[in-house]
């Protein structure tokens, strides 16, 4: 594995690369304080990654959002939908939530980590498009708030 520091003096953060890491729950453990995790994806990424992430966070008893794909979905009502679904759940602050790719997804899991100032734990992951192998990004701002509005 190649770890890369992003120095951004007090949010500064790691950047893992290597193949597996998505099925590897010892990098996930250090940014997750509570004993639930949501896991947030679009479906077409949630149909490829989600099961193995969601067995690497198995003990988290983890639980596996899904919206449409593409950026029609970037809408409240997608945002709505993802609340319902952290209300349904009974979630509270103590809710880790992790976005499964990047952009709509980080910047939607975001906000439904950030709607007061108890923000839960976010973190979020960046599976490459560019090899059939998938290695990963594991892309973890300690001060959560990546995706913030």
């Amino acid at each position: 594995m190649r770890t890369l520091r992003l120095d951004l003096a007090d949010r500064s953060y790691p950047i893992h690369i290597s193949s597996g890491l998505l099925d590897d729950s010892a990098l996930y453990r250090p940014y997750i304080r509570g004993r639930r995790v949501v896991v947030v994806s679009d479906s077409r990424v949630a149909s490829l990654y989600g099961t193995r992430v969601c067995a690497a966070l198995a003990d988290y008893r983890p639980v596996l959002l899904q919206f449409p794909p593409g950026e029609g979905s970037k809408t409240l009502e997608t945002y709505a939908t993802l609340a319902d679904g952290l209300i349904d759940g009974r979630f509270d602050r103590r809710v880790a939530l992790v976005a499964l790719c990047g952009g709509g997804t980080v910047d939607t899991t975001g906000s439904l980590a950030h709607p007061s100032p108890r923000v839960v734990d976010f973190t979020h992951q960046h599976p490459s498009r560019t090899r059939p192998v998938a290695p990963l990004s594991l892309d973890i701002p300690r001060n959560n708030s990546c995706g913030a509005m």
